[in-house]
């Protein structure tokens, strides 16, 4: 995926994607005009089309250096360059939005502003009719601040309504036995669940049955691994475990961007596992993930590939069959085959 901008003399964006930007601008602009009797700060806007992101940004080399991380392929790093050199912004749309919302905003299911010099973050409601849902979050998020696994959250505010919570720096990426570790101890806090596996994969098969997923191989699957009868690990999880939701807090990591339901999701155990490896198609060929697995329990360890065939199952299940999935899949399978699956 690559960054669409906003020329609005030139009309390289799409009639559709004009509407959508228009949509978050004017959501934007309704959000900083809650924060009365504030002046006004420029921001320059981008916009990713595939994800239907946004950010908003001052053209100043603290927000920029901050906006890098997002900029993670190759086309992306282009596009980060010439901002970087200050070539692209005389192009990009302005808008002016309160002083809250500090230097940078990141427009996605909710919106965050960074304040660089407070070190401080403000989440805002995307969508008004959520505020319910909001505040739950919100709630939730406090909560494993004061737990300890999430950014420590300093202020919610009921009518706006928003919350401001502490600014973490990123992951570096070089702990992952230690993140693992981490997140484990959130899922034994919360206790294991034992649930039968054909009680399971009927509740898949009615859920790609309502997908109207159409794949005999999918099909196939379903009824193989039906005919197994044994206890699963269940657990509450992140929801959406990557690389990009890990941060850091003294000796040790909090993770940010819980799933949206008020706070976590039920799976299989190893679903933030394989989320992680979101990429790799060969999970089992793959050796950090075998020493990754290493903290999980050995009943697990010992009958991974059927876990990692439910769990793609389970992700047919919420968003659809997609050729990743049969790759996966298959490769999974390879590995049954050759008996390499568990310890």
């Amino acid at each position: 995926m690559i960054w669409d901008f906003w020329f609005c003399q030139g009309g390289l964006c799409s009639l559709v994607w004009a509407l959508v930007g228009k949509m978050f601008e004017k959501r934007i602009k309704e959000l900083s005009k809650d924060f009365k009797n504030t002046s006004s700060e420029e921001f320059c806007i981008l916009t990713n089309r595939d994800n239907l992101r946004e950010i908003y940004f001052k053209n100043n080399k603290k927000a920029i250096d901050f906006i890098k991380i997002k900029f993670n392929s190759f086309p992306k790093r282009i596009v980060y360059f010439l901002i970087k050199i200050g070539l692209l912004q005389p192009f990009l749309k302005k808008i002016k939005l309160a002083e809250e919302f500090g230097d940078v905003v990141f427009v996605a299911n909710s919106v965050k502003c960074f304040n660089l010099d407070k070190n401080t973050v403000l989440s805002l409601l995307r969508y008004k009719h959520l505020k319910k849902d909001f505040m739950d979050w919100a709630n939730f998020k406090k909560k494993r601040g004061e737990e300890g696994y999430s950014p420590a959250v300093f202020s919610i505010n009921k009518k706006i309504p928003f919350m401001t919570e502490e600014l973490l720096e990123e992951y570096k990426g070089d702990d992952d036995i230690g993140v693992f570790k981490r997140i484990y101890s959130w899922y034994k806090e919360r206790g294991f669940k034992k649930i039968n596996s054909k009680k399971h994969i009927k509740f898949l098969a009615e859920k790609i049955r309502k997908k109207k997923v159409k794949s005999r191989f999918i099909e196939k699957l379903l009824s193989d691994l039906g005919k197994k009868d044994k206890d699963l690990i269940f657990s509450d999880l992140h929801g959406s475990f990557s690389k990009e939701q890990i941060l850091m807090k003294d000796d040790s990591y909090v993770f940010i961007d819980w799933s949206d339901d008020a706070g976590f999701e039920k799976d299989l155990v190893i679903r933030d596992l394989a989320s992680f490896f979101r990429e790799e198609e060969d999970l089992l060929g793959n050796e950090d993930f075998s020493r990754l697995l290493k903290i999980y329990p050995a009943v697990v360890r010992e009958d991974i590939c059927f876990y990692l065939l439910l769990n793609e199952l389970s992700s047919v299940a919420r968003r659809g069959v997609f050729d990743f999935n049969i790759k996966r899949i298959k490769n999974i399978l390879k590995h049954m085959k050759r008996s390499s699956c568990g310890e």
